[in-house]
C-alpha cells in the first residue's frame, strides 16, 4: 500500500513538472507572491540536500564536496579559495547571510531551467542509485538540483491547495443545485398533489398493464388460429361422404323418372288398344 501510494505520488509529480502545471500556478501569482515563494530558507533547503545525499547515497569525499558548494551559495565559505569553483553555476542566486536565506531570480526561464534540473528525480530515472561529485562544479550542479526539487515541492503545495479550493467550489456548486433541484420537485408535488415516486409507480404500472393487454391479445390470436385450422380439417374430412350421399340421391331420382316414364307409355297403349 505505501509503495503504491509513493508510486502515485512520484507519478503526479511528474505530470506536474511534465505537463507545465506549474506553470499555470506561476502565472496566477502576483510578483509579490512570487518574491515570497522564491525566497528560499537556508534549513529548508539543507534538509532537501541532506534527503537528497541519502536517497541516492553519496559516499563521503562527495557528500562534503556538495556540502561545500552549498555552504559557498550561503556565504559561508569563501569561493575563491576553491578549486574548480564555476561562479557562472550559481548566476541568478543571491544569499543574505544574516537573515539566512536565498533569494531566487523571478524570471519564468530560470525557475524552469531549475525545475527541468529536478525532473529526473520525478521520473524515477535516478532513484536509489549511488551518485557521486569528485568535483566542486559538479556538487554546485547537485546543489541547484536541490534547490529545484524545493522549489517544486513548495509550488506543488500551492497547486494541490488551488487544487483543492476549486474541486470544494465545484462540489458546493453541484449540492447547491442539486438541493434546487429537490426544491422544485417538491413544489410541483405540491401542486400536482402527488409525489414523483407516486407518479414513478403509476406509469410502471401502466407499462404493466400495457403488456399484459398486449400479451392477452397475442393469446388471443393464437387461439383463433387454432379454431380456424381445426375447422378447417373437420370439413376437408367430411367432404367425400358428402358426394357420395349427393351421387345417391341423384340416382334414386333418375330411376323414379325413368319408372314415371313407363307407366306413362304404358297407360296410353292400354286406350289406344280400348279405343
Amino acid at each position: 500500500m505505501i509503495m503504491l501510494f509513493a508510486r502515485n505520488q512520484c507519478h503526479a509529480v511528474f505530470v506536474f513538472v511534465n505537463r507545465g502545471c506549474w506553470m499555470d500556478v506561476w502565472e496566477l501569482m502576483s510578483q509579490e507572491c512570487r518574491d515570497e515563494v522564491v525566497l528560499i530558507d537556508s534549513s529548508c533547503l539543507l534538509e532537501t540536500l541532506e534527503t537528497y545525499l541519502r536517497k541516492h547515497r553519496f559516499c563521503t569525499d562527495c557528500k562534503n564536496k556538495v556540502l561545500r558548494a552549498y555552504n559557498i551559495l550561503i556565504g559561508e565559505l569563501d569561493c575563491s579559495k576553491e578549486k574548480g569553483y564555476c561562479a557562472a553555476l550559481y548566476e541568478g542566486l543571491r544569499c543574505c547571510p544574516h537573515e539566512r536565506h536565498i533569494h531566487v531570480c523571478c524570471e519564468t526561464d530560470f525557475i524552469a531551467h531549475l525545475l527541468g534540473r529536478a525532473e529526473p528525480e520525478f521520473a524515477g530515472g535516478y532513484e536509489r542509485r549511488e551518485r557521486h561529485a569528485k568535483t566542486i562544479d559538479i556538487a554546485q550542479e547537485e546543489v541547484l538540483t536541490c534547490l529545484g526539487i524545493h522549489l517544486y515541492e513548495r509550488l506543488h503545495r500551492i497547486w494541490q491547495k488551488l487544487r483543492a479550493e476549486e474541486q470544494t467550489w465545484q462540489m458546493l456548486f453541484y449540492l447547491g443545485i442539486d438541493a434546487l433541484r429537490k426544491s422544485f420537485e417538491m413544489a410541483i408535488e405540491k401542486v400536482q398533489g402527488i409525489s414523483r415516486l407516486e407518479q414513478l409507480c403509476e406509469e410502471l404500472s401502466e407499462e404493466e398493464r400495457v403488456r399484459e393487454l398486449k400479451q392477452e391479445k397475442k393469446r388471443q390470436k393464437r387461439k383463433n388460429r387454432r379454431k380456424n385450422k381445426c375447422a378447417c380439417e373437420i370439413s376437408t374430412l367430411q367432404s367425400p361422404g358428402d358426394a357420395k350421399a349427393q351421387e345417391g340421391v341423384g340416382g334414386k331420382n333418375v330411376l323414379f323418372e325413368k319408372k314415371t316414364d313407363s307407366r306413362t307409355n304404358l297407360h296410353k297403349l292400354q286406350v289406344a288398344v280400348h279405343s
